[in-house]
C-alpha cells in the first residue's frame, strides 16, 4: 500500500512554498533597505534616493553601510533557517514517496518548526516597521504606503507556508499510520 497522494501532495506543496521563500529572501538580501523603503513609501524613491535619505538620516555613509549589513545578516539568517526547513520538506517528501519505514512525521514537524521560527522573526520585523511607518504617516499618502513588493510577499507567503507545513504534519502522520497498518 502506498502513502496517499494527498499526503505526498502536501509534502510537495510545502517543499515548493519553502523554496519560494528561499528565493524571495535571496532577492530581498540584495537590497534590504531599498525593499523596506519601497514597502513603506511606495515606489516614490529610487535606489540612489534611498541611499541619500539614509545617509542624511544617519549622518554618514558608514552608518548606512552598517545598517545595510545588519539587515543582510538578519535576512541571511532567515535564508539559512528556510534552507533547513527546505531540506526537512524534501526528506519528508522522499520518505512518503518511497513508503519509508522511518517516520516522515518528524521531518514534517522539523519543516513546520523552522518555517514558523523564520516567519515569526520576519513578522516581528514587519510589525516593528509598521509601527515606525505609522509614526511617520504624515510623510506618505495612503496609496504610497500600500505598494506590494518582495518584503510583503515574504511575510504573506511565509504565513501560507507555515499553514501548509502544519497540514503536512497531519497528512504525514496519517500516511505513517496507514503504512504501519500494513
Amino acid at each position: 500500500m502506498n502513502s496517499s497522494v494527498f499526503s505526498r501532495g502536501f509534502a510537495f506543496v510545502s517543499l515548493i512554498m519553502t523554496l519560494i521563500l528561499v528565493i524571495s529572501c535571496s532577492i530581498f538580501i540584495v537590497k534590504p533597505l531599498f525593499y523596506v523603503v519601497q514597502s513603506y513609501c511606495g515606489g516614490c524613491y529610487s535606489d540612489e534616493e534611498v541611499l541619500e535619505i539614509t545617509i542624511d538620516e544617519s549622518g554618514d555613509l558608514a552608518r548606512h553601510e552598517e545598517t545595510e549589513m545588519e539587515a543582510r545578516i538578519v535576512v541571511g539568517g532567515g535564508i539559512g533557517i528556510f534552507c533547513i526547513a527546505l531540506l526537512n520538506a524534501w526528506v519528508c517528501l522522499k520518505r512518503l514517496k518511497n513508503n519509508c519505514i522511518k517516520s516522515p512525521v518528524n521531518k514534517a514537524v522539523g519543516c513546520f518548526g523552522f518555517n514558523l521560527f523564520a516567519v515569526a522573526a520576519i513578522s516581528v520585523l514587519k510589525f516593528m516597521l509598521d509601527e515606525v511607518a505609522k509614526d511617520n504617516n504624515g510623510l506618505y499618502t495612503y496609496e504610497e504606503m500600500n505598494m506590494f513588493n518582495v518584503f510583503d510577499f515574504i511575510v504573506y507567503a511565509g504565513i501560507l507556508t507555515v499553514l501548509i507545513s502544519l497540514i503536512n504534519v497531519f497528512t504525514a502522520a496519517s500516511a505513517k499510520k496507514a503504512l504501519s497498518k500494513m
